[in-house]
């Protein structure tokens, strides 16, 4: 039954030509290698596309099409694989997946980007600090000439008239971040350009509206072009949202959709440390209200629905585009036609969607939707329905058991939940408690009254499970999670020390200046929230960096910038801790000198311990024991999600 509590969001819009079945846009949101070395779309693909258009998206963005001739698989973005489109098995694999969005009444949008050869900029001269990769010596490049830039709009409409060929109804023209070439003749930082242009908005704009001409005289009336812009530069001396309002109006009859980012080097990304939730709506919001005639798309942080029923009933947009909140919910476009915003998954936003880890390999996983990036093998793995209900325990009211104990319950099973303490989540509860890490706490209260609210769950709440004693069960999910590692330091058992876990929950409990040991990215977020908190903290990390273990997107300028806008933290790189007193912690530094930090409080935020042996202890005799979780092995979010997934299916 559908539901008029989203009207506005839902509610039909022309765009030129074309009518949009709803304000919902899925952008780009290609699980990281899920395609494999195919130059072609795979199934896997496919499968991933035709869900956002499934879970009641107006439109489909796919990306990673180009000439592998001209971009070497060597050189690609780790982000997304290349895909030969001028193979024709390539095009009749798109024209497959185009028909599969048609079916569901989505409009398939494709994304394209043409590049100069290297060694070819905006300008002569060395590319800006800021756009070199960290470590690599200066890029010295020659400036463009206007013959190859009227050549590259050439190929820019080449393509595109390619992809409407194939079947698609729009392409989306990425010119923000200053990375693309049109991106950085936009910014008045990248542009220093004397000639017709550079200077004023009006020059800067010459090469991207000769790019959208271009496709216009190509393709037509009845193809949509839609371009990503940033909404400033946000640097003393650069593009101001007011240039790009008076941008917005010189696009007038070549782009019909303007989607606005953010600068390339913004804090408030929408990432865990950002505590505003929509930071980029404003862009949108001011083109609105310039008066441009064309349709507004706004970014990043929309995974609440509400959130969107208010952009667009208020007028401060027309679309409003998301990849995260379809990655955690590929139903997402579904819940606002059943009007069940509650009942979205709350995003992290942790970017383990984009990679895994600064230095681990490179993975496309979602912490809240176990699915993610699985489609196409779980259609394979799909458990039966279930005839006869079992008999099925979960211990313990962590992330794990409570995915695990949903799963299994709404499979048809009778599930017992045997929670220790009087609350549920687990390592939720501490993990969640700075400000900062708001999405968490959403999850977790999630997560909390989703379990609750289940029928055919009954958690009993100060009950300790324990071995031998679990009777009538015909599956058991151990789900007791880790403890947290106390290193064999002098004094480690001093007055003065806490675990992480415990300054988290009882600050009342700190006193003074503090002394983390451990610059994780738990330990670096233990010292951002005691320095909030009025107790000056430093951090100590044997490697060279803090929160080594965090993910590279937006990592150097994001997360860095969180804990340098703390007052009162401070960290020391690769400091080995000798021993804790009652003055502080001792400490050798990388020169091999002993020291000290002088510290009222010490707290230990080295990671934790499975209690696997304390898990397989539960075996129960006639029941089908499983471990799941951080008793399993110590995981993040992600990884306890995914094993209570597989155990509740499995049940």
């Amino acid at each position: 039954m559908s539901s008029t509590r989203y009207q506005s969001l839902l509610s039909p819009i022309k765009v030129g030509n074309i009518w949009l079945k709803n304000r919902l846009v899925s952008c780009t949101s290609l699980p990281h290698y899920i395609q494999g070395n195919e130059r072609f779309p795979a199934d896997s693909m496919i499968e991933h596309m035709l869900r956002r258009a499934k879970g009641g998206a107006g439109i489909v963005t796919c990306t990673g099409f180009d000439d592998p001739a001209k971009v070497p698989p060597a050189e690609d973005i780790v982000h997304f694989p290349i895909i030969d489109q001028f193979d024709t098995r390539c095009q009749n694999y798109l024209s497959q997946m185009i028909e599969g969005l048609h079916y569901y009444d989505a409009k398939a949008n494709v994304s394209i980007m043409v590049q100069p050869g290297p060694g070819v900029d905006v300008v002569d001269g060395d590319l800006p600090a800021f756009l070199t990769p960290p470590g690599s010596p200066p890029i010295h490049n020659r400036q463009i000439t206007r013959e190859e830039l009227e050549d590259l709009a050439r190929q820019y409409a080449e393509q595109a008239l390619l992809f409407k060929k194939i079947g698609f109804d729009m392409c989306s023209i990425h010119f923000a971040y200053r990375g693309p070439l049109g991106a950085k003749f936009l910014s008045a930082i990248t542009n220093t350009r004397t000639d017709e242009f550079g200077g004023p908005i009006e020059n800067r704009a010459r090469f991207p509206l000769m790019v959208y001409k271009a496709i216009r005289e190509a393709c037509g009336p009845d193809f949509l072009i839609e371009t990503l812009v940033s909404g400033e530069d946000g640097m003393p001396g650069g593009t101001t949202i007011d240039d790009i309002c008076k941008f917005a109006k010189m696009c007038e009859g070549y782009v019909d959709i303007m989607q606005l980012r953010a600068p390339d080097l913004d804090p408030n990304h929408p990432i865990n440390y950002c505590l505003e939730e929509t930071p980029w709506l404003k862009y949108a919001d001011a083109v609105k209200q310039s008066g441009a005639k064309i349709t507004v798309e706004t970014v990043a942080g929309f995974t609440n629905l509400d959130t969107c029923e208010r952009a667009i009933s208020e007028g401060k947009a027309d679309l409003i585009g998301a990849a995260r909140a379809w990655i955690s919910n590929p139903n997402f476009g579904r819940l606002a036609y059943e009007g069940k915003g509650e009942d979205v998954v709350p995003c992290l936003r942790c970017n383990k969607c984009h990679v895994a880890t600064i230095h681990g390999p490179y993975l496309s996983v979602c912490s809240v939707n176990p699915e993610y990036g699985l489609e196409h093998q779980l259609k394979k793995m799909a458990p039966a329905p279930v005839t006869e209900p079992r008999k099925v325990a979960v211990i313990g009211g962590g992330p794990a058991g409570m995915e695990a104990a949903q799963v299994a319950a709404n499979r048809g099973h009778k599930v017992t939940l045997f929670e220790k303490t009087g609350e549920l989540g687990g390592q939720l509860i501490p993990a969640s408690v700075p400000d900062f890490k708001w999405t968490l706490k959403n999850f977790k209260d999630y997560m909390v009254r989703k379990t609750l609210e289940n029928a055919n769950i009954e958690v009993r709440f100060n009950t300790e499970a324990k071995p031998g004693e679990l009777f009538g069960f015909d599956k058991v999910i151990v789900a007791i999670g880790a403890e947290p590692i106390i290193l064999p330091l002098p004094g480690v058992d001093g007055k003065n020390v806490m675990t992480g876990i415990d300054a988290l929950l009882h600050p009342e409990q700190v006193k003074g200046k503090v002394a983390v040991i451990g610059g994780g990215e738990i330990g670096v977020e233990v010292g951002m929230f005691l320095a909030k908190k009025g107790h000056p903290s430093t951090v100590l990390e044997m490697r060279d960096m803090l929160a080594a273990d965090a993910t590279p997107i937006h990592y150097y300028n994001m997360v860095r910038d969180a804990w340098e806008a703390t007052e009162g933290f401070s960290s020391i790189l690769k400091a080995k801790v000798t021993g804790i007193t009652d003055a502080g912690v001792t400490y050798t530094d990388e020169n091999g000198e002993s020291k000290i930090v002088e510290a009222n409080t010490v707290i230990l935020s080295v990671g934790t311990r499975s209690k696997r042996d304390e898990a397989y202890a539960f075996y129960a005799p006639g029941a089908e024991t499983t471990v799941i979780g951080d008793a399993l092995a110590v995981k993040t979010v992600q990884g306890a999600m995914r094993t209570g997934y597989a155990a509740g299916n499995n049940a």
